[in-house]
């Protein structure tokens, strides 16, 4: 039996195994990622992925389905406000909450009836590793409870 094999068979008992990150899988499979690393110029193709190439959303969760998760994580890492006031700026236009929508749907088309669970991914909102833009406390909570009525129906 493979080392694969395996560790698939324990998993059914004992561990509960997650996808990877989908950025990095879209990445691989020829979404553009841009921007310095934190920036949020670097979520935009993969938060408009669930718009523009659903499809390939759809099989990277497959991919990671095929490789053994238990739990595929909604492609909403990428789908913040600001990052759609960056969609705005190259005259994109896009509904925030139809990327969301978009990204549980994407999972649930790849889940299909395979047995896997979907969990919400909840993103930081502002530009990773930068402390200082974290916003205020009201802001916040007004936008993770936008994001969570739209991902929370998948």
């Amino acid at each position: 039996m493979s080392q694969l094999k395996q560790v698939q068979e324990q998993s059914k008992s004992s561990l509960t195994i997650l996808d990877g990150g989908m950025g990095h899988q879209l990445k691989r499979m020829g979404v553009a990622i841009e921007g310095e690393v934190g920036s949020l110029k670097r979520f935009l193709g993969v938060a408009l992925a669930n718009l523009h190439d659903p499809e390939l959303v759809v099989r990277a969760h497959q991919l990671y389905i095929e490789a053994g998760a238990d739990v595929i994580t909604t492609n909403s890492y990428a789908c913040i406000p600001a990052c759609l006031e960056l969609a705005t700026e190259t005259s994109e236009g896009i509904d925030l909450d139809a990327i969301i929508r978009a990204a549980g749907e994407c999972a649930v088309k790849a889940r299909g009836n395979m047995g896997v669970q979907i969990a919400g991914c909840i993103p930081p909102l502002t530009a990773t590793y930068r402390p200082d833009l974290v916003l205020p406390d009201r802001e916040l909570d007004r936008q993770y409870e936008r994001i969570c009525e739209a991902i929370g129906p998948y």
